[in-house]
């Protein structure tokens, strides 16, 4: 029986059938990093619950909620990193209260090995330009590249060796 709920549970965080691969902005503001419930994904946390049926309502698949001041933290079922040059990255810093992600830890680390710098500082919503990508973590499916707002419209940003790397990925 529990293995059964295990997997129900591995069921309801699926993304959903909707644009592949766009996040936006969520209007649902980010726990404060002193809230019991920071940095914990949890059935019980209505909070996330809103945020993945905003981003359903929106063909999304996910929404990044932003803290108080704009600033992105994550997504209700990802961790989220973006390019900002070929040889550096940026995401969110622990400290703001977002889930200690193990994707996004595997993904930091293999990126450092191959000589990305990575940034971890946060980044204010007004910095990503349309259609920039970046890249979704989460502990039970491979990272994924991402579009913010819209499929991009500018030079791509993620460089072509980083996209096949982490399609080809298994499943942790």
């Amino acid at each position: 029986m529990r293995r059964d709920w295990a997997i129900a549970l591995l069921s309801a965080w699926t993304p959903p059938a909707a644009q592949p691969g766009v996040v936006g902005p969520s209007t649902t503001p980010a726990l404060p990093p002193n809230h019991p419930l920071a940095g914990i994904k949890s059935l019980s946390a209505a909070h996330w619950v809103q945020v993945r049926r905003e981003a359903q309502g929106q063909g999304w698949l996910d929404a990044i909620v932003p803290d108080a001041q704009g600033f992105l933290t994550e997504g209700a079922g990802h961790n989220i990193v973006w390019m900002t040059g070929a040889d550096q990255i940026v995401t969110p810093p622990l400290n703001q209260g977002i889930l200690p992600g193990i994707g996004r830890r595997r993904l930091l680390e293999r990126l450092q090995q191959r000589g990305i710098r990575v940034e971890e500082r946060p980044l204010h919503r007004d910095e990503l330009p349309s259609g920039a990508k970046m890249i979704l973590t989460n502990a039970v499916v491979p990272p994924r590249p991402a579009f913010w707002l819209a499929p991009p419209v500018q030079e791509d940003n993620l460089p072509d060796w980083l996209i096949a790397e982490i399609q080809a990925w298994p499943a942790p």
